[in-house]
């Protein structure tokens, strides 16, 4: 947004003006190819997802859940993850409906180009430090209880909030274009002979995210296995390997999304590859809702109970679904692997 205010505006600034563009809006609308069904589809499951989202954040902000350090940064992360899925998903979805590009919507587009780059980036730091704290409590509790117990948590989700605040201020904005069917930085205004728009920073951001989550799960596979083996266990629990089935799952689009976005700075990705960058951010911030409610007991017994008292069904938790929830909820705590 800097660059926004800057030049006084984005019609006095070289880079992003479309004032030499003399063309009307329906002009610019009929040179593209609308997708009604991808929009509609992008719109429908952004929906969907966002209703998962609420129900998972309804239980993870409960007060008893936030006296740990994990759910903390699981409250922070699924807000930031809600945020960003009105423009993977909506936004996103709308430009489809109508075959947008930059110069269609200029301002608008700028604007929440800085608004996605505002919210990627603590998704992105957040998941390392959610991931970070897992391993670290898993392979020494009393160096996490140094680093994160308390109000200790809230400051490390302050720092990534402060990261994203600075992302929005300072890193290029991104601009939509249902040609290529993503967000990119190149707005692709006609005539314009710029061409270095995609930041060294953003691969740098991508390249640390990516390595860092996969090294913690590598880290975590390792200890995991070492502890098996010093206490002579035969094989690793059901609640172990649940946490490892909800690692991987939320590990894998964020490695895929932050990778596709890291390779754009090096070349020119195919249609093909920013169609799937596009899914993949999308499901990048949705699936982790899909995760909490279908994998985690302690977030699916409460959820499914709320759920049930809005609808005005009244129904009893069974006493074994609460002590299995109380002790993953204990786990999670204490050594678990939280999906970043």
């Amino acid at each position: 947004m800097e660059v926004y205010f800057a030049a006084g505006g984005l019609d006095a600034n070289p880079r992003w003006t479309c004032r030499n563009i003399n063309l009307t809006y329906n002009q610019l609308q009929v040179k593209h190819e609308k997708h009604p069904i991808v929009g509609t589809i992008y719109i429908l499951l952004g929906f969907f997802f966002q209703v998962l989202y609420l129900l998972a954040l309804s239980v993870i902000g409960t007060k008893d859940l936030l006296k740990h350090s994990c759910y903390k940064m699981m409250l922070c992360l699924g807000l930031f993850d809600f945020v960003c899925m009105i423009f993977s998903a909506q936004v996103s979805g709308y430009f489809y409906l109508v075959g947008a590009e930059y110069c269609m919507y200029p301002h608008l587009q700028y604007i929440i180009g800085s608004s996605i780059m505002g919210c990627f980036g603590p998704v992105c730091t957040l998941s390392l430090v959610l991931v970070m704290n897992r391993l670290i409590d898993f392979w020494r509790p009393d160096i996490a209880k140094k680093l994160f117990h308390g109000k200790k948590t809230w400051f490390w989700c302050f720092l990534c909030a402060l990261y994203g605040m600075a992302c929005f201020w300072k890193a290029p904005s991104l601009s939509f274009n249902v040609d290529v069917g993503t967000w990119i930085f190149n707005p692709l205004i006609p005539g314009n002979t710029y061409t270095d728009y995609s930041p060294m920073w953003l691969a740098v951001n991508n390249f640390i995210t990516t390595s860092g989550i996969c090294g913690s799960y590598v880290g975590f596979v390792v200890l995991h296995a070492y502890k098996l083996r010093v206490t002579q266990a035969v094989e690793s629990t059901a609640l172990q390997r649940n946490i490892l089935r909800q690692a991987i799952c939320i590990c894998f689009f964020t490695f895929v999304t932050t990778a596709i976005w890291a390779s754009m700075v090096f070349y020119d990705p195919s249609i093909f590859v920013l169609h799937l960058g596009q899914l993949c951010w999308h499901l990048m911030h949705a699936v982790p809702s899909l995760v909490y409610l279908l994998l985690n007991k302690t977030i699916q017994t409460r959820a499914l109970r709320n759920l049930r008292n809005c609808t005005g069904i009244q129904t009893k938790v069974s006493y074994e679904s609460k002590t299995s929830a109380s002790e993953e909820a204990k786990a999670y705590s204490s050594g678990g692997v939280i999906p970043a």
